[in-house]
């Protein structure tokens, strides 16, 4: 095996050991339909302002999943809405301190090692 396809397979493990860093995670498409699946989360609440410099309040969260593990579940990679009428693709889990987090996909950056990071933005079912 490459050097490459031994990273690639090194990321995976990362991604989906849930005894490791990796939670499990319930993917739900627009349909309602649930996968489960595990990755790594981060939900980070404060950001850079980039003209002042200055730490602001600004919440950026997102999950990373082996896309293999998406192609064995048969799932394409998730996207985000192409309209707000429309039911987006979810995203469920458990942070180590806290409650379970609901949100919506609002992006998908997959690479070349087999790693898709979901960007994700606070979802709230319509009443």
């Amino acid at each position: 095996m490459s050097t490459l396809g031994e990273v690639a397979a090194t990321l995976r493990s990362i991604l989906t050991d849930v005894t490791g860093f990796a939670v499990p995670i319930t993917i739900t498409d627009p349909s309602g339909t649930d996968y489960e699946i595990s990755g790594l989360q981060a939900d980070i609440g404060m950001i850079l302002d980039p003209d002042t410099g200055v730490m602001v309040q600004g919440r950026k969260s997102t999950i990373a999943v082996s896309m293999q593990a998406l192609l064995d579940l048969g799932l394409p990679i998730p996207e985000a809405a192409p309209d707000e009428d429309l039911k987006p693709w979810l995203v469920k889990w458990t942070p180590s301190v806290g409650p379970e987090q609901t949100m919506a996909v609002t992006g998908a950056m997959p690479d070349k090692l087999g790693c898709v990071v979901l960007e994700l933005s606070r979802y709230a079912e319509a009443e």
